[in-house]
């Protein structure tokens, strides 16, 4: 009995891909088998929930304290202006009042030399009148008797008056001075008290204000410790509702492991009740054939007679242990290595037999690839088996004849669930050509790929294969991947399983639980113009995300070089529709995108971190970012305008320099000419990235642009450009192709 049946298509050992799909199913008839666990998942997220109420509740406090912490910082900011300002009054004061008092100082001094120099000049006065008048009269009469002449005598007494009137100028100057002096003096007194006023009215201010500081550096302190204990609760609440997504994960594997069992132990049973009822059936078949046969043996006179009757009972044993039923048609959905029959022809004959209904048709053949362990010997049933007659179908009891597609084929064998059924075939050749063809699934390969579609059995393909591309749900990679797969051939893989190498990062972003760990550390992310030599090396590759890839070959130089701060980067993108896949779904439908733009996965967008990653090697720090995505009503590419703070004031030429140093050398790298902002039309369905740049002087910012193909550039096309560098080919063998144009 096989353990595994499939159809898979494997050609000579060469370099082939594999696109692998998964589409998990849960029937609702074993949902009841895992109600316990429902319950608790029921009830861990209602506690999640919870916590996450108090969570919003919590970081709702935390910016009220951040916005009064704020408030409060800013009236301490406007307090500690104003006691500058007291300071330096109190200072000019002080440097007033110590001017005043100098000057004070002075006046007193100068008064002290006016009334020195009045009582000086009243005492030389007193002396000259007295001598004066003690020698009045003979003084004229000598004056008289000693000139020459009238003239001269009339000289002489002029003088004595002229020395007298002098005398009392002198005396009147020197008291006026006094009297002066006096009157500054006690002005200055009154200002200097003034000034002690006004000193003693700021002192209290600055004591008021200085109050008003330590009562408000107090409650920013209180709000400090407020945050903190919110801060606390926080991250407590933080890491439970953390705990409980995990509790939460964890449940819902065991619910889907209780789900699977119930549906395996519902399939045995079911298998087991079938088997039971053929064997019943055969066995009251078989006594009723003797009875018959010994009843007509009986009867028969003759051999003729006899040969006869045998021959009508025959007939009537397999008129009744036949079950048949025709088809002339294959549906045109089929999926790897099958063939599905389908109901629609009229031509249907149900005169000996039932119509079963559309059943998934799968090849196989003896060897341990098809089906494990078993490679030749008889089938379950005993039989040795046929190709063309030997089938294997779950439910079924041995023996059943069923026609498919117009062919008859016996059931004896055991196989996968009811709705399945595997064909024998005579070799593992003929077992790969059974099935749907890759241009069956993508028509416009028809009579350029020959090749079948091929199953997920990677262990199986690592014998047969160099390469294999996987294209597969998040996690799906990580849960298949092993070292002997590794040891075998290489893996490129398109999804983020190994894009990020912080294992609870990507757990956080992607929201499941890392299967392979113990490969992220040796995966080389498959950016091949920055990591060409690690990737030349590799084993596993992670190949970039598309949105990564423009984003970070636009940016990259310019960071690199140290000419744009990582702590102000901004990354506004755009993509077409066909970034969310083929699978239909209601935002991509096309009357919901045509005609509109919109704004998708704000600030929570899972290229984010890929992105952060990348750009902090470049930089050799953290880079936090602001991602933006956008979808804009157009089938293919990507177009990233990015903006940054530069360093210092640079040229065009100095810029341009930096993208040269890096990208002068690179053939899928276009640096446009100055002015020229690239355009998604111009790399449409090809392996190129367009990428410019513009200074904006007025803001100190640079804004740098690049489109891609995101399924070229930004998926398969970077993908078999790091196959090539794996394998020593020419880097762009396979990918000359021209953008399209229109």
């Amino acid at each position: 009995m096989p353990e595994k049946v499939r159809g898979i298509y494997m050609r000579r050992k060469r370099i082939t891909s594999l696109v692998l799909s998964v589409c998990l199913i849960v029937g609702s008839a074993v949902q009841g088998g895992a109600a316990t666990t429902q319950e608790k998942i029921s009830d861990a997220k209602a506690q999640q929930q919870a916590n996450q109420s108090s969570l919003q509740q919590t970081q709702e406090k935390i910016q009220e304290l951040e916005s009064k912490k704020g408030e409060s910082e800013t009236y301490l900011a406007d307090l500690n202006t104003q006691l500058d300002d007291l300071r330096s009054s109190l200072e000019k004061l002080q440097n007033d009042y110590d001017a005043k008092q100098e000057e004070l100082t002075q006046l007193q001094s100068d008064l002290e030399d006016a009334k020195a120099d009045e009582a000086q000049q009243y005492e030389a006065m007193k002396l000259r009148i007295r001598y004066m008048y003690e020698n009045s009269a003979s003084n004229y009469m000598n004056l008289l008797f000693e000139s020459g002449s009238i003239s001269d005598f009339l000289n002489q007494a002029e003088n004595i008056s002229q020395m007298s009137k002098y005398d009392r100028d002198m005396l009147d100057t020197y008291r006026e001075t006094k009297e002066a002096i006096q009157t500054k003096e006690e002005q200055v007194a009154e200002e200097k008290e003034e000034i002690v006023a006004l000193q003693q009215e700021s002192a209290d201010k600055q004591a008021a204000v200085e109050e008003l500081v330590e009562a408000t550096y107090q409650q920013i302190r209180e709000y400090q410790e407020d945050i903190q204990s919110q801060q606390t609760a926080e991250n407590d609440l933080l890491t439970k509702i953390s705990s409980q997504e995990d509790a939460i994960n964890d449940l819902l594997r065991q619910a889907k492991e209780e789900e699977a069992a119930a549906r395996l132990a519902a399939q045995q049973a079911a298998q087991a009740a079938a088997e039971k009822a053929a064997q019943e059936a055969a066995a009251k078949e078989a006594a009723e054939k003797k009875a018959a046969e010994d009843a007509a043996a009986q009867k028969a006179a003759q051999q003729k007679a006899a040969q006869q009757a045998a021959s009508a009972t025959q007939k009537t044993s397999n008129s009744s242990t036949t079950t048949t039923t025709t088809t002339s048609n294959t549906a045109a959905n089929t999926t790897t290595s099958t063939t599905t029959t389908d109901s629609s022809d009229d031509t249907i004959d149900t005169s000996q037999g039932k119509y079963l209904g559309r059943f998934k048709l799968t090849a196989y053949c003896s060897c341990s690839i098809c089906c494990g362990k078993w490679s030749g010997g008889g089938t379950a049933s005993g039989t040795t088996p046929t190709p063309g007659r030997t089938i294997a179908m779950a439910g079924v009891p041995f023996g059943t004849k069923l026609s498919i597609n117009g062919q008859i084929y016996t059931v004896e064998d055991r196989g996968t669930a009811y709705g399945h059924v595997d064909i024998f075939m005579g070799s593992h050749s003929q077992a790969l050509s059974f099935g749907m063809k890759y241009a069956d699934v993508y028509q416009n390969f028809f009579k350029l790929v020959d090749a079948k579609c091929m199953d997920d059995n990677m262990a199986a393909l690592a014998d047969e294969v160099d390469v294999i591309f996987t294209a597969t749900p998040q996690g799906l990679c990580a849960s298949l991947i092993n070292e002997e797969i590794l040891s075998k051939c290489k893996v490129i893989d398109l999804s983020a399983d190994f894009r990020i190498k912080d294992v609870k990062k990507y757990e956080k972003w992607y929201g499941i639980e890392h299967k392979a760990p113990q490969f992220i550390d040796e995966a080389v992310y498959g950016l091949c113009e920055i990591n060409r030599e690690d990737i030349k090396k590799a084993r596993l590759i992670a190949n970039p995300g598309c949105y990564p890839t423009c984003s970070t070959l636009s940016i990259y130089p310019l960071l690199k070089e140290g000419l744009i701060d990582p702590n102000t980067i901004i990354i506004d993108a755009k993509s077409g529709t066909s970034g969310a896949g083929r699978g239909a779904k209601v935002p991509n439908l096309y009357c919901e995108v045509n005609e509109s733009i919109k704004a998708y996965g704000v600030a929570t967008h899972r290229h984010t971190p890929e992105i952060e990653d990348q750009l902090g090697y470049a930089c050799g720090q953290e880079v936090l970012i602001n991602f933006t995505p956008h979808l804009v009503p157009m089938n293919r590419g990507i177009l990233v305008t990015a903006y940054a703070s530069l360093t210092k004031d640079v040229t065009y030429e100095e810029v341009k320099a930096a993208y040269d140093k890096y990208y002068k050398d690179e053939f899928f790298v276009r640096v446009l000419n100055k002015d020229v902002c690239p355009q998604t039309r111009n790399v449409e369905g090809s392996n190129f990235v367009d990428v410019n740049f513009k200074i904006d002087p007025r803001t100190k910012r640079v804004i740098m642009m690049g489109a891609i193909d995101n399924l070229v550039k930004g998926a398969a096309g970077q993908a078999v450009q790091n196959m090539n560098l794996m394998f020593g080919f020419d880097e762009n063998e396979g990918l000359k192709q021209i953008p399209m144009c229109p």
